[in-house]
């Protein structure tokens, strides 16, 4: 009993996603993926093509779940993006970085799932959408600190 509860956790979408998803299914203009197995091999390839490092430190990435919701659609919900961080917080995700970029904010959160996988959590948020993307897998966050990407003791 417990190695199937312990594997539906392991292979279960964070709460956050979820809640997200639940809050916006079938709503106008929010458009959801989620891509695993060969196919996403085939598209982490694609993607990095140009950029060995990038690909090496991707390769352990084994499912990826994207939802792009418009920020009229976040606020008549009653949502914000803040408040949002606070979920993903209470959804035990750590912030690694974040990056701005002109109107553009990019958070990135990881949370531990096991010994051999974690859930990264990528939060873009403008005033124009919102786009949250979670991966499973390993980010290979040593190389994410060579490059500047992950805030001091966040690893």
């Amino acid at each position: 009993m417990t190695l199937v509860v312990f594997s539906q956790a392991t292979f279960a979408q964070s709460r956050s996603f979820e809640k997200l998803r639940e809050k916006f299914h079938g709503a106008a203009d929010v458009h959801t993926l989620k891509i695993g197995g060969i196919f996403l091999r085939v598209v982490m390839k694609l993607a990095t093509s140009d950029d060995l490092e990038a690909r090496e430190m991707l390769r352990s990435v084994n499912q990826v779940r994207l939802m792009v919701i418009p920020q009229e659609a976040f606020e008549r919900q009653g949502l914000s993006v803040d408040g949002f961080r606070s979920v993903l917080r209470k959804d035990a995700f750590d912030e690694m970085t974040e990056v701005r970029n002109g109107k553009d904010r990019v958070t990135v959160y990881m949370r531990p799932d096991s010994n051999q996988s974690n859930r990264y959590f990528v939060l873009v948020a403008n005033d124009e959408e919102v786009v949250a993307m979670e991966m499973k897998g390993n980010v290979d966050t040593e190389w994410l600190a060579k490059n500047n990407f992950v805030k001091a003791g966040a690893r």
